[in-house]
């Protein structure tokens, strides 16, 4: 079996790159992924008549050339997909 998980979100804070001992590179961040709040299988929505989202917060690490990459052009907001 192969388990598939597509995430889009936006980036919490300005990716963080540190390396091991062994010379690998690791960069991590945090990432933002929100869904409208449902209650009783309804959509809540708030005073404004907009859906309130519920916000799920994902730990990504990335490795030596992937690392430098989102070193070097993500930063804290960009939307980007996982």
């Amino acid at each position: 079996m192969t388990n598939i998980v597509l995430l889009a979100g936006n980036i919490g804070y300005d990716p963080e790159t540190a390396t091991t001992r062994g010379g690998t590179r690791i960069t991590d961040f945090r990432l933002a992924t929100s869904r409208p709040r449902r209650v009783d299988g309804k959509v809540v929505k708030g005073e404004n008549g907009y859906a309130e989202q519920d916000t799920e917060w994902h730990r990504i690490k990335c490795f030596n050339g992937l690392a430098e990459t989102v070193q070097k052009h993500c930063v804290k907001g960009m939307k980007v997909a996982v």
